[in-house]
């Protein structure tokens, strides 16, 4: 027999009282639930608060409102005043965040500023200054000691400052805090040291050896000088197109050359290194995009020196320290002659600035690139070569003289002198590659002085650096101070 569960008692059972069973699994005793009320049409009175049906809980999706934020207030402190009753600075610091205890703090700007109060006795504004560097002292004392040296400290400070003499004008370099004058004072050896003098200057001067390997001539050439002054009838390279031609002297302005004015760069095209000329961005080698006439350029001592003769700086007693030159020089019949000398002394102010007539004709003055014309030598050229070196000389160029410049080599055979006292920023700041490579004044400019020069100007469809002597020797010795400054 399966147990009773009691699971049918429950259930109601169907005889109800007829049930003649002894024991009946069905129940005989629920009671019959009534139907639920009708809605009634009456209002209904309110239940009291205990029997009143409690409300549903809200979800966690509703917002709860907050209370609003209490405002917090913030007392200021009353700002102290900047002096004590005695007219002394005050010293403003929290003591729980200074290292020192602010009592000894006051004590010490109190008496620094008596100090400097006195010292400053002469002095218009002596309570300002007196204030002003009391306070920059005790700070400079205070952030250099510690709480067992902070006292030592002041005292030796007071003792410098008893030393010094009375200062009699705010301009004085004297005037201030030890830190301020010992600064000022470094800053004036420093400035000492980048002066351009003689002395500072010569042991930068390169020897004779590398002034050949950057192409000076450091010796008289043994050929007659002056003996062949015009190259008219023989045969030249082009020194623009390569062509062989013969030198004349009849009509110089046709155009039998074609060449390319600009330089050749390296660039990428389609992701490859490309040599391509700066002028019109052609392949080089391309036939020129400019045309004019033929000319020839000598390099060598020898032939230099049959065209116009070399002579050495002379020695003077009185010679400058220091010059900047840069030349302009034009293609003639006799190669290339100097048209235009810039001299600048030390401070870069201009001691000789004029044009040079050559004793050949001139082919082809170089405009774009010196700005000089024909017109202008004509007209207002007063020297030759020979006359424009003894105006040179006659203004303190001598053979101590240190002359500055870039690429120094080409103007000074450009004037045929020989000379060894040499600053050529294209030696001190040699190219990476090294030789033959080198830097160009413009790049070094932006490089180092991050000065931009020689800008390129239009001319011809083609786009060219224009040059200014005056600029490029300047140049020249900012140049040299950079380099000074880093050595």
């Amino acid at each position: 027999m399966f147990p009773v569960l009691g699971l049918l008692q429950n259930l109601e059972c169907n005889k109800k009282s007829t049930c003649n069973n002894g024991v009946c699994v069905f129940s005989h005793s629920i009671v019959q639930r009534p139907p639920p009320p009708k809605p009634s049409s009456k209002p209904q009175t309110a239940l009291p608060t205990a029997l009143a049906p409690k409300k549903p809980p809200k979800r966690p999706s509703d917002p709860v409102p907050q209370p609003a934020p209490k405002k917090r207030v913030i007392k200021s402190e009353p700002s102290l005043p900047q002096t004590l009753s005695d007219g002394t600075p005050r010293i403003h610091a929290s003591a729980a965040h200074s290292k020192i205890p602010v009592g000894d703090r006051q004590r010490s700007l109190s008496a620094l500023y008596e100090q400097f109060y006195k010292m400053y006795a002469k002095l218009d504004d002596r309570k300002t200054c007196a204030f002003r560097d009391a306070r920059e002292q005790e700070t400079e004392i205070y952030e250099s000691t510690q709480t067992n040296t902070y006292k030592s400290a002041t005292a030796n400070t007071l003792i410098k400052l008893k030393r010094r003499a009375p200062i009699t004008d705010s301009t004085s370099p004297v005037i201030g805090t030890e830190n301020t004058i010992r600064k000022r004072l470094e800053e004036a050896e420093r400035s000492q040291s980048t002066t351009l003098t003689r002395s500072n200057l010569k042991k930068y001067i390169p020897t004779p050896a590398q002034l050949q390997e950057y192409g000076y001539v450091v010796d008289i050439p043994n050929t007659l000088g002056g003996s062949e002054p015009s190259a008219v009838g023989q045969m030249k390279d082009c020194s623009r197109c390569n062509q062989k031609y013969i030198v004349e002297d009849g009509d110089l302005l046709k155009d039998d050359c074609k060449f390319h004015d600009g330089k050749a760069i390296t660039t990428k095209v389609d992701g490859r290194r490309s040599r391509i000329m700066s002028c019109c961005s052609t392949q080089m080698g391309s036939s020129g995009c400019c045309t004019g006439p033929h000319v020839f350029l000598e390099k060598d001592a020898e032939s230099l020196n049959k065209r116009a003769g070399f002579i050495r700086t002379p020695l003077r007693s009185d010679s400058l320290d220091v010059v900047a030159l840069d030349c302009e020089m034009s293609f003639t019949t006799s190669g290339m002659s100097l048209t235009r000398l810039t001299v600048v002394n030390s401070d870069a102010e201009v001691i000789l600035d004029e044009l040079i007539k050559p004793h050949s004709k001139i082919i082809d003055a170089n405009t774009r690139f010196s700005g000089v014309t024909i017109k202008q030598i004509e007209e207002s050229a007063v020297f030759d070569l020979v006359g424009i070196r003894s105006v040179l000389f006659e203004i303190g160029v001598g053979s101590d003289t240190i002359i500055v410049g870039h690429g120094l080599e080409n103007d000074l055979n450009a004037l045929r002198i020989v000379h060894s006292n040499i600053l050529d920023t294209a030696i001190l700041y040699p190219h990476p590659a090294g030789l033959p490579f080198r830097n160009s004044l413009r790049n070094l400019a932006a490089d180092v002085l991050k000065k931009f020069i020689q800008d390129a100007a239009p001319s011809s469809g083609t786009v060219v650096a224009t040059h200014s002597s005056l600029e490029d020797a300047s140049t020249t010795l900012d140049l040299l101070r950079s380099f000074m400054n880093k050595n």
